[in-house]
């Protein structure tokens, strides 16, 4: 999809991504669905895979994904043995009825940004009883349960669904 409308790419965004947000901002981190379809809106995307936010930290608790972790790095991930819903990453990247194309450059984050109802990523996070770390551009980060993110079809808690949302990390129990 070609968008004549961009006048400008944020390539390095500041350490706190937002903070000169502006009407016509989006993010950018995949762009699957970004490039998919007409922006007439969209003026400035602001990359986010330059902040080099981890894609995955195993820990104890389970995993901390990045919200640039792409669908193929997900899947990619082999959970320790001792996680009992570990396989549930996996399921839910083959749940992503897709292109290898899209695989590598759809990420997690973007897909529970959107807020479809097709979403496998979503339903990952709840299964797995994950918090997402939102950041706002004027305030304090703040956490939130999976389960309370998604509010219907293309919409969530975010103030503009798709366009709005840098969230730095999920921690799902294993």
């Amino acid at each position: 999809m070609d968008l004549n409308t961009i006048t400008e790419v944020v390539r390095q965004p500041g350490e706190r991504p937002g903070a000169d947000w502006r009407e016509g901002d989006a993010w950018l981190a995949g762009g699957t669905w970004l490039f998919s379809t007409e922006q007439p809106d969209l003026r400035r995307p602001i990359e986010l895979t330059a902040l080099g936010w981890d894609s995955l930290v195993p820990d104890g608790t389970g995993p901390e994904n990045g919200a640039t972790c792409t669908v193929r790095e997900l899947y990619a991930f082999a959970p320790p043995d001792e996680w009992t819903a570990g396989g549930l990453l996996a399921a839910s990247c083959e749940a992503f009825l897709s292109s290898f194309k899209v695989w590598s450059a759809a990420t997690v984050g973007g897909n529970i940004c959107m807020s479809l109802p097709a979403g496998p990523m979503i339903t990952m996070a709840v299964a797995l009883e994950a918090e997402y770390e939102l950041w706002h551009p004027e305030g304090p980060p703040r956490r939130l349960d999976a389960l309370d993110f998604v509010t219907g079809d293309h919409r969530n808690v975010l103030a503009h669904p798709g366009r709005t949302c840098a969230a730095s990390a999920s921690r799902s129990a294993p």
